[in-house]
Protein backbone atom coordinates (compact mmCIF):
# COMPACT_ATOMS: atom_id res chain seq x y z
CA UNK A 1 0.00 0.00 0.00
CA UNK A 2 2.76 2.45 0.77
CA UNK A 3 4.40 2.03 -2.65
CA UNK A 4 1.10 2.73 -4.42
CA UNK A 5 0.51 5.78 -2.19
CA UNK A 6 4.01 7.07 -2.93
CA UNK A 7 3.40 6.69 -6.67
CA UNK A 8 0.07 8.51 -6.36
CA UNK A 9 1.90 11.40 -4.70
CA UNK A 10 3.90 11.95 -7.88
CA UNK A 11 0.82 12.80 -9.94
CA UNK A 12 -1.28 14.61 -7.33
CA UNK A 13 -2.30 18.25 -7.86
CA UNK A 14 -4.52 18.65 -4.78
CA UNK A 15 -2.67 19.78 -1.64
CA UNK A 16 -4.73 17.83 0.89
CA UNK A 17 -4.66 14.63 -1.13
CA UNK A 18 -0.89 15.00 -1.50
CA UNK A 19 -0.43 15.31 2.26
CA UNK A 20 -2.81 12.40 2.92
CA UNK A 21 -1.10 10.05 0.45
CA UNK A 22 2.27 11.05 1.88
CA UNK A 23 0.98 10.11 5.34
CA UNK A 24 -0.16 6.72 4.05
CA UNK A 25 3.27 6.09 2.54
CA UNK A 26 5.06 7.09 5.75
CA UNK A 27 2.84 4.99 7.99
CA UNK A 28 3.17 1.98 5.67
CA UNK A 29 6.94 2.24 6.00
CA UNK A 30 6.59 2.55 9.76
CA UNK A 31 4.32 -0.51 10.00
CA UNK A 32 6.69 -2.65 7.94
CA UNK A 33 9.52 -1.58 10.23
CA UNK A 34 7.58 -2.37 13.40
CA UNK A 35 6.77 -5.88 12.14
CA UNK A 36 10.37 -6.84 12.94
CA UNK A 37 9.38 -6.81 16.63
CA UNK A 38 12.81 -5.46 17.44
CA UNK A 39 13.12 -2.94 20.30
CA UNK A 40 14.94 -0.44 18.09
CA UNK A 41 12.35 -0.69 15.30
CA UNK A 42 9.45 -0.29 17.74
CA UNK A 43 11.06 2.79 19.33
CA UNK A 44 11.78 4.21 15.88
CA UNK A 45 8.20 3.55 14.79
CA UNK A 46 6.76 5.29 17.82
CA UNK A 47 9.09 8.25 17.30
CA UNK A 48 8.11 8.37 13.61
CA UNK A 49 4.41 8.37 14.52
CA UNK A 50 4.92 11.32 16.85
CA UNK A 51 7.11 13.30 14.43
CA UNK A 52 4.89 12.59 11.45
CA UNK A 53 1.78 13.56 13.40
CA UNK A 54 3.30 16.94 14.22
CA UNK A 55 4.53 17.57 10.66
CA UNK A 56 1.36 16.40 8.92
CA UNK A 57 -0.95 18.41 11.15
CA UNK A 58 1.15 21.50 10.42
CA UNK A 59 1.02 20.77 6.69
CA UNK A 60 -2.76 20.35 6.81
CA UNK A 61 -3.01 23.67 8.70
CA UNK A 62 -0.94 25.50 6.08
CA UNK A 63 -2.93 23.83 3.27
CA UNK A 64 -6.15 25.05 4.89
CA UNK A 65 -4.78 28.60 5.16
CA UNK A 66 -3.84 28.46 1.46
CA UNK A 67 -7.34 27.21 0.63
CA UNK A 68 -8.99 29.99 2.66
CA UNK A 69 -6.91 32.72 1.04
CA UNK A 70 -6.73 31.42 -2.53
CA UNK A 71 -10.05 29.59 -2.78
CA UNK A 72 -8.42 26.52 -4.31
CA UNK A 73 -6.37 23.52 -3.17
CA UNK A 74 -4.81 23.01 -6.60
CA UNK A 75 -1.03 23.20 -6.90
CA UNK A 76 -1.42 24.55 -10.43
CA UNK A 77 -3.50 27.55 -9.35
CA UNK A 78 -1.37 28.45 -6.34
CA UNK A 79 1.99 28.86 -8.05
CA UNK A 80 2.70 32.49 -7.14
CA UNK A 81 2.25 32.20 -3.40
CA UNK A 82 5.88 32.99 -2.63
CA UNK A 83 5.38 36.59 -3.71
CA UNK A 84 2.00 37.00 -1.99
CA UNK A 85 2.55 35.16 1.33
CA UNK A 86 6.30 34.87 2.06
CA UNK A 87 5.89 33.89 5.74
CA UNK A 88 3.40 31.15 4.86
CA UNK A 89 5.86 29.83 2.30
CA UNK A 90 8.59 29.62 4.94
CA UNK A 91 6.32 27.56 7.20
CA UNK A 92 5.40 25.27 4.29
CA UNK A 93 9.08 24.77 3.42
CA UNK A 94 10.10 24.00 7.01
CA UNK A 95 7.27 21.51 7.51
CA UNK A 96 7.93 19.73 4.20
CA UNK A 97 11.66 19.49 4.95
CA UNK A 98 10.86 18.13 8.42
CA UNK A 99 8.45 15.62 6.87
CA UNK A 100 11.17 14.46 4.45
CA UNK A 101 13.55 13.74 7.37
CA UNK A 102 16.05 16.56 7.00
CA UNK A 103 19.00 16.40 9.43
CA UNK A 104 17.86 18.32 12.53
CA UNK A 105 14.36 16.79 12.53
CA UNK A 106 12.97 13.97 14.63
CA UNK A 107 11.91 12.14 11.45
CA UNK A 108 15.57 11.60 10.53
CA UNK A 109 16.33 10.05 13.91
CA UNK A 110 13.31 7.78 13.71
CA UNK A 111 14.06 6.59 10.17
Amino acid sequence: GSIVAALLCLFQVDLKFLIAYSSIAHMGLMMSSMMNLNLMSINGGLMMMLAHGLCSSGLFCVANIIYERMGSRSLVLSKGLMNIFPSLNIWWFLLVICNMAAPPSMNLISE
